[in-house]
């Protein structure tokens, strides 16, 4: 029982860490004081329910879950002192129920003390490390595969894009009075292909920087084809609003995974995404995609480090829309480097977008 109390712990991590190691504590404590029923053996099938449906849930803070969670546990740990109920399903049935409850419990309390994420900055210092893997980010477009190739990437390109961001949202807060648009407004966000969640946390250490309150950060929505680089970017956010995380390529999406607040301020980031646009999906249709989802008032952010056609051809489909900034130049790190960005507001109230206006 030891060695399936490992196997659930590691299976559950790193994404889950914290329930992980509450399984495998509990079957550690309890192996000695549990025996197996001679009809009932260790279940496999069983096991991997459990974890799918802890990665699920933990996430899950609602109201209406937890209390689904109390009953539950409530349930489970009348039976559990029956001698007759005391088999190996129904000990893993209790764990991960318990486990679901304590998860909820601390994403509940964060929601109720919200709190900004630390610095871009300090979150590239404290996750970088040079294992000599970067020909294994593929210039940047790999998806990623383990923590070693995330700690290469921020020691490869993190600075890089801390800079670049810097660029970006310095003209972009120049151009826009946030806190009068945000007054009677929240704000989502919503990072397309997302990585660890770089340009979210930046946008959000302006947002800090211009005293919006971090309650108005009503949601998140993360995007990233790369499970363990979603896992990481939640980690750093879940702390600052709800969190929605779509693992899934972008050609995957669907109209209802884009589903946003219609009178929230929506900002969506698209960090040197559109660039693979055309070879790794399409960006007319995800723009259909948009559309379809979209109300009120929304801005696209649109950086590249090379192709300006493909940010122009994004935009080119969205009719009614309102140029805020466009640039095509260099910025300097510890060396020129090239730049393009195009910052466009569209209200979807106001304007009419469908696929059959011509461009």
């Amino acid at each position: 029982m030891f060695i399936f109390g490992l196997i659930i712990a590691i299976a559950l991590a790193p994404s889950t860490f914290g329930i992980s190691i509450i399984v495998f504590i509990y079957f550690w404590i309890t192996e000695s004081h549990i025996g197996d029923s001679d009809d009932e053996k260790f279940d496999v099938k069983t096991t991997k329910k459990v974890i799918k449906s802890i990665k699920k849930q933990a996430t899950d803070s609602s109201k209406k879950f937890q209390e689904k969670l109390e009953r539950l546990n409530k349930q489970y740990e009348e039976d559990f002192k029956k001698p007759e109920k005391q088999t190996k399903t129904s000990k893993i049935k209790y764990i991960s129920h318990k486990a679901h409850t304590e998860k909820n419990k601390e994403l509940i309390e964060l929601k109720n003390n919200p709190q900004y994420p630390e610095s871009l900055d300090k979150t590239i210092e404290n996750n970088k490390h040079n294992y000599d893997l970067w020909y294994e980010l593929d210039r940047g477009k790999a998806v990623l595969q383990n923590n070693k190739q995330l700690q290469q990437y921020f020691f490869s390109y993190g600075n890089m894009h801390n800079k670049k961001l810097s660029v970006v949202y310095n003209r972009l807060f120049d151009n826009l009075d946030i806190n009068t648009l945000c007054k009677n407004c929240n704000v989502e966000i919503i990072d397309y292909g997302c990585g660890q969640g770089i340009g979210s946390i930046k946008l959000l250490n302006y947002l800090q920087e211009k005293n919006i309150p971090v309650e108005k950060i009503s949601q998140i929505t993360l995007i990233e084809p790369s499970e363990i680089a979603l896992n990481k970017a939640v980690s750093f956010l879940e702390k600052t609003s709800n969190i929605k995380t779509l693992n899934k390529k972008l050609d995957d999406l669907n109209d209802d995974d884009l589903n946003t607040n219609n009178s929230a301020i929506k900002f969506h980031i698209f960090s040197n995404i559109l660039d693979m646009g055309t070879t790794y999906f399409n960006i007319k249709n995800l723009t259909s995609k948009i559309k379809n989802s979209q109300k009120g008032i929304n801005y696209f952010i649109c950086i590249s480090a090379l192709d300006k056609e493909k940010l122009d051809l994004f935009m080119s489909y969205f009719y009614g829309k309102e140029n805020v900034i466009e640039f095509d130049g260099e910025f300097k790190n510890d060396k020129n480097w090239k730049i393009i960005f195009n910052i466009f507001k569209v209200n979807f109230n106001n304007s009419t977008n469908n696929d059959d206006i011509p461009f």
